[in-house]
Order: structure tokens, then sequence, then C-alpha cells
């Protein structure tokens, strides 16, 4: 799961709606947003709310686009005339003015690009609902939860040319974790540590693998269970599966070389693995198409380093996410 940031931006370009006269694409942080027309010039200001932004009730009437949002308010990719539109664009009229002693370097009202907002205009992050059968254990120190990834379009810098990548397809699913530590098998969803249930959905998924058996002690792994009735897309199963992408021991993430040898020593199924290469921004190609492993479309792309590294800018470890156009506009094709 990836953090909101909402944020302050200034716009790359606008370019004319091919279909529409009264319509223009603007482009901020590398996405499309369709807006009315002449309401933004190259260079202005405004703040981007992303695809699963909750826009406040109060913001999105005043901007009179509640009847675009829904009951929720939820931002999502949508088709407006044959072109995509991916967030919401809202004029910086919205955003209360800085005290004049907090303005810094200056910006519209004191504001500066990359300024995140999100907390300013009350806007929060769409949380899908999960249900988990089985009772909530107490959390374990050593039983930790996955790395949030975050959207490359975010962070587009983070990553560096010639750098090599694994891209891997992100397979639709719910995160799973399991650890053997001090004698006692632990399995998880994303957030909650849960205890042994005949028909909760994560401890089927680890008794395919037989994994109380074979993590060493102290390790944790990482998957997504997925198949029928997990999420939309079912790839073709008639139960369910798994796909594992990450295993942490002794206080870190394992390196892509020494994960694979892990999975093969022990079938255990992997993610698919689309390209291990040099980094090239050409690579962000890979998230659309059909999925490697069922007959429909693919989520989209996780891309990371093939050996492990932090980075300032994301206060954490190098991993990022790319979704699929289709994928958001829930165009997922006759079989899915």
């Amino acid at each position: 799961m990836s953090t909101l940031i909402v944020e302050v931006c200034a716009v790359e370009d606008v370019l004319d709606h091919p279909n529409a006269d009264r319509l223009e694409i603007v482009c901020v942080k590398g996405w499309k947003c369709i807006v009315q027309k002449d309401e933004y010039d190259i260079g202005d200001l405004v703040v981007y709310a992303p695809v699963d932004a909750l826009i406040p009730i109060t913001l999105s009437d005043a901007m009179d686009v509640t009847k675009y949002l829904g009951k929720e308010g939820r931002v999502r990719t949508t088709k407006l005339r044959g072109e995509y539109s991916q967030g919401l664009i809202i004029p910086m009229d919205y955003v209360p003015p800085l005290p004049a002693e907090d303005w810094g370097l200056g910006g519209q009202d004191g504001y500066l690009p990359g300024d995140d907002v999100a907390e300013l205009l009350e806007i929060k992050k769409y949380e899908p609902p999960l249900s988990t059968r089985g009772d909530r254990l107490p959390d374990h120190p050593a039983f930790h939860r996955y790395t949030d990834i975050e959207n490359y379009n975010n962070f587009p810098d983070v990553l560096k040319e010639g750098e090599m990548v694994v891209v891997s397809e992100k397979v639709h699913g719910s995160n799973c974790r399991m650890m053997n530590a001090d004698g006692e098998f632990m399995v998880g969803s994303h957030n909650v540590r849960l205890k042994e249930d005949p028909d909760n959905l994560y401890w089927n998924a680890a008794r395919l693998f037989d994994l109380q058996n074979i993590l060493p002690d102290g390790m944790e792994i990482f998957g997504e269970v997925y198949g029928k009735g997990v999420q939309k897309l079912h790839y073709d199963q008639k139960g369910i599966n798994v796909a594992f992408f990450d295993a942490f021991m002794n206080g870190r993430y394992l390196n892509y070389e020494a994960f694979v040898e892990f999975c093969t020593t022990h079938d255990l199924p992997m993610v698919p693995i689309i390209s291990v290469g040099l980094w090239d921004k050409n690579m962000l190609r890979h998230r659309e198409g059909m999925s490697t492993i069922a007959g429909h479309i693919r989520e989209g792309i996780v891309i990371k380093p093939v050996y492990e590294r932090y980075d300032n800018v994301l206060q954490g470890r190098v991993i990022l996410k790319r979704i699929s156009e289709r994928y958001l506009l829930k165009d997922y094709g006759d079989d899915h």
C-alpha cells in the first residue's frame, strides 16, 4: 500500500483534447488530467490529487465535481471522449494561504512545488475493505509489515539509469506474510497477524506449500494470494494460489538472486518476472499488456534493484510500482 501524496505541482504541459473543443489535458508529474479549456497555463501551480484520493464533500461541492466522484468522493481513472484522465487537478484557490512568516522562498500563497497538502485539505487515501476470517492476534516484534510500495510517478528519479533492476508483474490479489520465529509459526495479512483457522485465506495459502516446515527460523516471506474469489482478476484459477515476491532475514530483505535461489530450492512459485536488466524508462511499457500467467490483462508492474538499497527521498528501500491504465479503468476484458 503506497502513501498518499497530494502535491503542489507546476503544470508541465497543456494539450488540446483531440475529441472535445471545451476540454484540455493538463500534464503534471507525468500524469494527464482532463480539465475545462483555458483554465491553466504551463508553469501554473496546482494541486494534484492522485487516483484513490478521497476528496471531502465540502471541497468537491465547492469545485462542483461531486457528481463525478460519487458518494465516497474517490478519485478514479476515467476515460473522457477517448482520452485518459488520471487524477484530479485542484486550483490553488482552494488551498488556504500560508502565514507570511512561513513563506520561505516564496511561491503562490507561500507554497512551492513538492509541498504535500493532503492533511491541510483533509484528503485521505481510499482503503479497500478486506474480510479475513480468523481471529486477530497481537503484533509480534519480529513479524513486520511489508514495505509500502510507492508509485513511480511520485519518485521518477529514484531509479538510476544503468542500475540493474528486476521488473515483475504485479499480481492482483491479497498481500500475505508467513514466518517462523523462536519456534512459533505466524501468518498474517498485510496489517494483521491472524490466529490459525481452517477457513482463513492466508493460513490456507501457507498450507499449500508447507511453509511452516520450509521457512528457516527468523525468515519472513511475503506473497500475493490470488485466484477465484480473492479479487476481480482470478488468473484462470479454480481455487487459490500464491506468488511470492520477497523475503526478510537478519534485518534485511534478500537480494533478488538469493530470493530466487531460496524459492527455486523449495519449489515456491514466484511472481512472474518480465525483465531483468539495466534500468531504462522504456521498461515502463511493461505495465500494459496481458498477464503472463492468465488470459486477462495485467494489473501493472513492480520495479526494484537487483541489489537491495535504500534511498533518502523514499525514506526507505527502493521499490516502485506502475499500474496499467486498462486496469485502472477496470477494462478487464471479457474473461477475467
